[in-house]
Order: C-alpha cells, then structure tokens, then sequence
C-alpha cells in the first residue's frame, strides 16, 4: 500500500503520525478474526478507525461528533473488510505490533511512518519488516506545487481527496475566527474515504500556517 506514503512534513510533526494497514483476503475468510483486529487497533487511542469504505463507511474519527462512534465501530454486526488505523503516538502504535504479534491472527500488518520510529517499534516487539516502501519525493516541475504547510495537509490523503482550495478555504475560516483549527481538521478528514487522514495533526499544521501569516 503506497498512498500512505506520501506524507510530508518536518521530523517533528512525521513523529506524531502513524498509519496502520490490516491487509489481505484472509480478512474476509475470517470474520471473527478480522473482528479482533478491529478491537486490538480500538484499544489503542486511535485517532481514526475504518472497517469499511464502501456503501455506508464504518468509520470514527476523533471528535467528530457527527460520525460513528468509537465503540459502535468495534460493535458493528457487519464483518470487517478494510481495516486502518490513525495513530498520533509511538507507544500506541507499539502496543498494537506487540498484540497483534501475541494474538497471530496472520494476517499482514503495514506501518506507516518514520523509519526509524517504526524499525525502533519491530526490534522492541521482537519482529521486523518483510518489505519497506519509500517515497522517492515529488520529481519536475516542483515551483508548481504549493507551499510546504499546504502540501502536508494535501498528502495526509493518497487519493487527493483534500485539495489546496478547500484546504484555503478552511485556513481562512480560521483565520476569521469562524471556525476552530479543529473543526476544520476534522471537515479535512471527512473527505478522506480512506479514512487515513490525520485531522489531530491536520489542526496543528493550520495553526501554524495562520500564525506564520500574521
């Protein structure tokens, strides 16, 4: 899966964003396991969880008070088909490889994030990588792209789904004083099908970027 990894940003704010995959057929085949995974990525103070895109998304973001709810995700009578994970600390995320490790579910576990933080992850649980992916950056006409701070809010979304314009409009709304950076962050994230969008981390950014043009 490479439209995780895509992320821009500096050391600090790559180190406080985390995508985790639960891939692979089996899911399908073995619903009440896939079920557990679902639980085990719940466990963790999840930034986001989606089990499902397709039809009615099952999905929860945090403090998003219009969707789905935490539990109701985990609880949900429907099997799970797609499940991801947003995470903003490297505990959590250890604390998911650990139990995942220790359940054996088999099925493929893909981490997104810093190298080093991940690598530091799998040596602490007592596992490692069977295959790294790395973004080989943006190549030609780059002068075109936008500016840093918007392109880390764009790349929280592999499909291109939170473009610059609506990324501006939500930045001038806070600049006004219309909207929190929170809330836009989360009305970020609710474009994202994918539900890999990090709304926490898309809130700070925005922040910056209004105090940067003050």
């Amino acid at each position: 899966m490479t439209h995780s990894n895509h992320r821009r940003g500096d050391r600090e704010s790559l180190d406080q964003d985390y995508v985790i995959l639960v891939r692979g057929e089996l899911i399908k085949k073995y619903p009440e396991k896939a079920r557990k995974a679902v639980r085990i990525l719940a466990k963790h103070n999840p930034v986001g969880v989606i089990t499902r895109r397709k039809g009615i998304p099952i999905r929860y973001m945090r403090k998003w008070d219009e969707g789905m709810s935490l539990q109701k995700v985990v609880d949900h009578p429907d099997p799970p088909q797609y499940i991801h994970g947003v995470y903003e600390r490297k505990k959590d995320v250890q604390g998911i490889i650990q139990d995942f490790a220790d359940a054996e579910l088999g099925f493929s576990i893909v981490v997104s994030g810093v190298f080093e933080n991940t690598f530091c992850i799998c040596e602490k649980v007592g596992t490692g990588p069977h295959t790294v992916n790395m973004s080989m950056e943006t190549l030609g006409r780059t002068e075109l792209l936008p500016e840093d701070k918007i392109l880390e809010v764009m790349t929280m979304c592999g499909h291109s789904l939170v473009g610059e314009p609506l990324i501006r409009h939500f930045i001038n709304q806070v600049r006004k004083g219309r909207i929190t950076a929170e809330k836009a962050g989360l009305e970020l994230g609710r474009q994202c099908v994918c539900n890999f969008f990090n709304p926490i981390r898309a809130a700070k950014i925005i922040k910056e970027y209004v105090n940067l043009q003050r």
